[in-house]
């Protein structure tokens, strides 16, 4: 379907929205799955310094804003991590990155190098062995001979996804305020009001993760617009989970593409002993926000500022928050969005702490 003019539908990510019928219609369908990895070895990694220092490395996994490591291994150049990870992949989710990193927390650089594979290259194709090469991002390390690889294992599972007239997850915010009559969706205001009034002090509010089998079974209830208790949840970690899923799978992240540039303009270049000085630079941007973006980012962020005020029972401070969020706020459509990761953390950190004067 083709919009004929503004005056009769209006474009959004998924959907086309028919005034004269009042209602979106879903314009394609999308696709859903479960991506299992095992991150086997490295092999030939480089020593890092004109000492000999051999590193202690491990693996950052990162799909969309979802990411997981590996444990680190010690003082070796060829470690060995029989590890499994598990992620959930939506249609925005093209590739899985591979960050080497350095675990020794007197390295003056963490990052050893990178890589990446194609999720579509594995679609339903069962388990799949792979070795990939690792670019080396220390520009000091000479050629290496054999060049360092990363050996992993695949299975991607892929299922067409069914759009419902209650999906929540996934789903264009305008799409689920225009169907609710709401002005923040139901799920996010219903599971901030239960964490408010029980967890505030819950340690490792929203870092520890929740039961991921939990929070998958329970996502497709309520998309399948079932009445769920989230209060019966086994853990409120559990619960936390599912409200950082939403964000996270938000087909626009809330600062928006749009922004995108601006905000990590000033994320590059703000600290924890200057950001007094950026905060008129973000008040204004966030103000150039849609309407609905700006309403959901408070809710979310001064709910976030009180969890904050409370991290001498639940040690989670606007530093620890903003990794935690920053990345699902912030995304870049680039395939290369790894300073976006690493620097959206302290951009947000400086949203929730300076929340009273942004909102």
């Amino acid at each position: 379907m083709i919009a004929k003019n503004d005056a009769d539908y209006r474009q959004f990510t998924d959907y086309l929205f028919d005034v004269a019928a009042g209602k979106f219609t879903a314009v394609h369908s999308r696709i859903s799955g479960e991506l299992s990895l095992k991150i086997i070895e490295a092999k030939n990694l480089p020593v890092l310094s004109a000492i000999g220092r051999i590193c202690d490395p491990y693996v950052l996994t990162i799909i969309g804003q979802d990411q997981q490591r590996t444990v680190v291994i010690q003082d070796s150049l060829n470690p060995k991590w029989d590890q499994k990870l598990k992620f959930f992949v939506t249609s925005t989710n093209t590739e899985a990155i591979f960050l080497i990193m350095d675990g020794d927390s007197k390295a003056s650089n963490h990052h050893i190098g990178r890589t990446r594979i194609l999720l579509d290259e594995f679609s339903n194709k069962g388990i799949v062995n792979k070795t990939v090469p690792i670019e080396i991002l220390n520009s000091n390390v000479k050629k290496l001979d054999p060049p360092p690889v990363l050996n992993i294992s695949v299975s991607y599972t892929v299922k067409p996804y069914e759009e419902s007239e209650s999906s929540i997850f996934g789903e264009d915010l305008k799409v689920v305020l225009h169907r609710e009559k709401t002005e923040v969706p139901n799920f996010v205001s219903t599971t901030i009001k239960l964490l408010r009034d029980t967890s505030l002090e819950l340690d490792g509010i929203f870092r520890e993760s929740g039961n991921q089998s939990e929070i998958a079974e329970l996502r497709s209830k309520i998309d399948s617009g079932e009445k769920v208790d989230l209060s019966t949840a086994s853990s409120m970690h559990t619960v936390t989970g599912l409200l950082k899923l939403y964000f996270r799978e938000l087909p626009e992240p809330l600062l928006t593409f749009q922004l995108h540039d601006k905000f990590l303009s000033i994320a590059e270049k703000v600290s924890p002993n200057c950001e007094q000085e950026y905060i008129s630079a973000v008040r204004t941007l966030i103000q150039e926000l849609p309407k609905v973006n700006f309403v959901l980012l408070k809710e979310l962020t001064v709910f976030l500022h009180e969890i904050t005020q409370r991290s001498s029972k639940n040690r989670m401070t606007a530093d620890n928050i903003g990794i935690v969020f920053g990345p699902n706020l912030l995304r870049s459509r680039s395939a290369d969005a790894v300073t976006t990761m690493l620097k959206a953390p302290g951009l947000y950190a400086l949203i929730v702490r300076n929340s009273s004067q942004l909102f």
